[in-house]
């Protein structure tokens, strides 16, 4: 089944959620996470985009 088109508003509130492929690791090292805060904080300006609030959690295997 297709997923529905979002709705793109102005002043919509999103909640936005950044997985790996089967869950795998998105950051490898403190590199990583700085060159992705480094783009995201970029692309926040470039757009206009206001950020609430955000977190980088780790993902803790429980297998």
């Amino acid at each position: 089944m297709l997923r529905q088109p979002r709705l793109d508003l102005p002043d919509l509130l999103y909640h936005v959620i950044i997985r790996g492929i089967d869950r795998n690791t998105i950051f490898h090292d403190d590199h990583d996470r700085r060159n992705f805060l480094d783009r995201f904080s970029n692309l926040l300006t470039q757009t206009n985009t206001e950020r609430c609030a955000f977190v980088i959690t780790p993902i803790i295997s429980i297998y």
